[in-house]
């Protein structure tokens, strides 16, 4: 059970789309909360890319939790920007994200389907059916590694 045992099961979960302003300032403060805040990631590489990549919202109860988007990279596609709020944490947010934007870009022809992963993370990613590859690096002062979609595998 997660930090939140006064939930439900029946607590309902809903990742959708962004769509409005309204939608966006949130899923943009969830961002700041999580990846400015918290761990010092520069503005202007936070919030790049934004008008072409697609943002979700993860809703829980009426509350915007998480967040996460994708965009396309020549062939590929690459989801970016996974984030849950600190005090919604070890619920499992992170993983309905995960499998809902892999859902969001099934279908649409991509070559391969990769992130970046905070390399304090990649365990979490490994459970969602990505490998590493390549060397570890550092962007906005966080190891990260690159890993792509293991097409034989199932999330876990």
């Amino acid at each position: 059970m997660g930090k939140h045992p006064e939930r439900t099961s029946s607590e309902k979960l809903v990742l959708r789309e962004v769509r409005t302003i309204e939608e966006f300032a949130l899923e943009r403060s969830i961002r700041d909360e999580v990846f400015i805040k918290e761990q010092s990631v520069p503005y202007e590489l936070e919030f790049e890319n934004e008008d072409v990549s697609t943002h979700f919202l993860l809703w829980a109860g009426g509350r915007a939790v998480g967040c996460g988007r994708f965009r396309w990279v020549g062939p590929d596609i690459k989801l970016e920007r996974i984030a849950v709020l600190r005090s919604e944490r070890g619920n499992g947010y992170g993983k309905v994200i995960v499998k809902g934007l892999l859902e969001a870009v099934r279908g649409k022809g991509a070559f391969c389907i990769y992130l970046n992963s905070q390399t304090s993370v990649k365990g979490f990613y490994e459970r969602c059916a990505f490998r590493p590859v390549g060397e570890e690096f550092l962007e906005a002062g966080i190891w990260h590694i690159k890993m792509m979609m293991d097409r034989g595998g199932k999330e876990g």
